[in-house]
């Protein structure tokens, strides 16, 4: 027997109409029999549980994305089982990727500084150091320090063998990603004054992306709408699929 398959594709929020008529033929081509397509803030909305409720009162929601290599900040009307959008900013070049961009270049300095040498043309090194400083970068998210290593895989100018490792705290990490962040929240001020709301008009904010479990960008987001408006229940990660 024949065995149909029914998917909802998923696709980000700024994607074209030529983007999601690709998206529509990719998982035809893959034997499915795509039913919708989804964009990704409604997937949210709708893993969080915002439509289930017994109110049928319309709600705001923003949903706040913050994925390894995009921003998209959404802003959403829920009413009647339906999902209606009303501002969409981001950023297309900023993701997760900067926040682990900027341990790796602080590693670096380190390795420039302390053995007078340049590791940037060593690929191999840059490879390990990048996989390193995302490691680094999620631990932070419930450790106050870490430790970055990367052991036994660059020579100084003798010859010897020079294990990187160094120990980053939670506040150097903040200090070094708070350019990122204010980012974000620009534009998330941005797409909540041109949808003509204001942060105590938004009932739920919802945050995804793995990126997200950041602490700094948990506080700003309460910084700006209150801690009681952003849901934690899934994971940032887990929203979207």
């Amino acid at each position: 027997s024949t065995l149909t398959r029914v998917h909802r594709a998923l696709e980000p929020a700024y994607f074209s109409q030529i983007q999601r008529d690709a998206t529509r033929k990719a998982g035809l081509k893959a034997g499915l029999k795509v039913m919708k397509i989804l964009e990704e803030p409604t997937a949210a909305a709708i893993a969080f549980g915002v439509d289930s409720g017994e109110s049928t009162e319309p709600k705001t929601i923003l949903v706040y994305d913050l994925g390894g290599g995009t921003f998209d900040i959404s802003v959403l009307m829920w009413a009647g089982n339906v999902f209606a959008p009303l501002n969409l900013e981001g950023d297309m070049w900023l993701g997760g990727d900067n926040f682990d961009q900027v341990l790796v270049d602080h590693a670096v300095r380190h390795v420039k500084e302390e053995y007078g040498i340049d590791p940037t043309s060593n690929m191999r090194f840059m490879v390990v150091l990048k996989k390193a400083a995302q490691a680094v970068k999620e631990r932070l998210s419930s450790a106050r320090s870490a430790d970055l290593i990367v052991a036994g895989m660059l020579h100084d100018d003798s010859g010897n063998l020079i294990d990187v490792e160094l120990e980053i705290t939670r506040e150097e990490l903040e200090r070094m990603i708070r350019p990122l962040v204010e980012r974000t929240v620009s534009l998330t001020k941005k797409a909540l004054k041109n949808a003509g709301y204001t942060a105590e008009q938004i009932d739920y904010v919802l945050m995804a992306g793995n990126c997200t479990t950041v602490p700094l960008v948990q506080q700003a987001m309460e910084e700006i709408f209150g801690p009681e408006k952003v849901m934690r229940k899934i994971h940032p990660k887990h929203s979207v699929a």
